[in-house]
């Protein structure tokens, strides 16, 4: 009735309307929030200056509005002495936030996928999978075949991959994915597609297996370069063995990454000692390094699940200073195993299977920093594996010939191969 009366009234005489009767319909019916117009917001304006009711304002307004009612009649400004207000509530308590995800503590990057399975019960095959194995090609086929039975199942085939991650390699995906082309090129869809999908479920496996550790190598590098840069500040070449404790985390995957990242810039700087314009350089940032890892191995800052312990002796060889050299990086491979001194198989086996999930790791960085790193990481794994360091062979994919090309790169690229091939020149890849 009140709005209806107000609609026909002039702006003021409404105004006068809803501040003298707001406070005595407030408490019998709300206003429904569904009339907003110019008129009702024009009144909602001064309507707020009413006292507003102590259900659902704030605890200070409740305190005042108190001594506002209890001021005795004959004391209408309030100058006599009040009764003390009714004393507030406690506050409740705060809840403490949750940590974040950052900060719990990382899983082991070697674990298995299966817990509390064996390593040498899921290694295909225990005879191949050793040191001192027959040949790649052998190897292959074994894991191959063994990985397409799991295939169907998803927590077998992640068991599988977990444990075999150094098996499924960059080596491992580059065959299959030649195996396929020459498949389909051939005229055999169902194999072509059969050893497509086995590459693409053995690429998923290694990024879902080699991720909680790549999380962690960009906070390791900046933790590194805090380190040094307070090193820098305080002009000295030792580094406290409390500092490095911190800097290399709480987790052992933390301190795994720092170890990881610490080595990768040894390498780096080692194989840049043969160039003249960086050598001193090159001199004192290895001096600085090195004693980083120094004060990480024997504070005990690396704790044993990290599994950096067995696998440090094998990378303290410099890179020879001529780079790339098959035979100069075989000898010092070869060295620093007959220096290691671990005949337990089971030992061996888990120290290569680490090395080679490092050197996928590696693989996923910048080139520049992680390479020479990761050279070292190949070198020692396929000597320990092999005897020897294994070359990346090219693999016949049996393309059909082309007529022509839309791209002018690979018309450049299919003139070369036919060179190549005429020329007899050696196309090894990597190894």
């Amino acid at each position: 009735r009140l709005l209806d009366l107000m609609l026909g009234l002039p702006r003021s005489w409404s105004a006068y309307l809803l501040v003298v009767c707001l406070p005595l319909t407030s408490s019998l019916s709300p206003c429904p929030t569904g009339l907003v117009g110019p008129r009702l917001l024009f009144a909602s304006r001064l309507a707020r200056r009413a006292p507003p009711a102590l259900a659902g304002v704030r605890r200070k307004v409740k305190r005042d509005a108190a001594v506002e009612i209890s001021k005795p009649k004959d004391d209408p400004k309030g100058f006599g002495k009040a009764e003390p207000a009714a004393a507030a509530p406690p506050p409740p308590p705060k809840r403490q936030a949750a940590a974040p995800a950052s900060q719990a503590p990382p899983v082991d990057v070697f674990a298995l996928a299966a817990p509390g399975s064996r390593l040498a019960d899921l290694r295909v095959p225990a005879s191949l999978a050793q040191p001192a194995a027959a040949s790649y090609g052998e190897l292959f086929r074994s894991v191959a075949q063994a990985a397409s039975s799991a295939l169907g199942d998803d927590a077998a085939f992640s068991a599988f991959a977990a444990a075999n991650r150094d098996l499924m390699d960059y080596r491992f995906q580059y065959k299959l994915t030649a195996q396929a082309l020459a498949a389909k090129n051939l005229g055999d869809a169902a194999a072509g597609a059969e050893r497509s999908a086995l590459c693409d479920a053995a690429v998923r496996a290694g990024l879902r297996f080699d991720a909680p550790l790549f999380r962690e190598v960009g906070p390791a590098e900046q933790r590194l370069g805090q380190l040094l840069g307070s090193m820098q500040q305080a002009g000295v070449a030792e580094v406290e063995g409390g500092a490095a404790v911190q800097a290399a985390g709480g987790a052992p995957q933390q301190q795994l990454a720092f170890w990881l990242v610490t080595s990768a810039a040894i390498a780096a700087w080692e194989s840049k000692l043969d160039l003249p314009s960086v050598a001193d350089l090159a001199r004192q940032k290895l001096r600085e390094l090195c004693a980083v890892r120094e004060r990480l191995e024997e504070e005990g800052a690396l704790l044993p699940a990290s599994g950096v312990g067995s696998l440090s002796p094998l990378l303290r060889w410099p890179l020879p200073a001529a780079g790339m050299d098959e035979a100069a990086l075989a000898a010092e491979a070869r060295a620093a195993i007959a220096a290691w001194q671990v005949e337990d198989a089971d030992e061996r086996t888990a120290a290569l299977r680490k090395l080679g999930c490092l050197r996928e790791q590696c693989q996923r960085h910048a080139y520049q920093a992680y390479q020479p790193l990761m050279t070292k990481l190949a070198v020692v794994y396929d000597v320990m594996l092999y005897g020897a360091p294994q070359r990346l062979e090219c693999e016949e994919i049996h393309a059909p010939p082309r007529e022509g090309y839309e791209s002018r790169l690979m018309q450049l690229s299919a003139e070369a191969d036919k060179v190549l091939d005429e020329s007899q020149v050696d196309r090894t890849l990597y190894f």
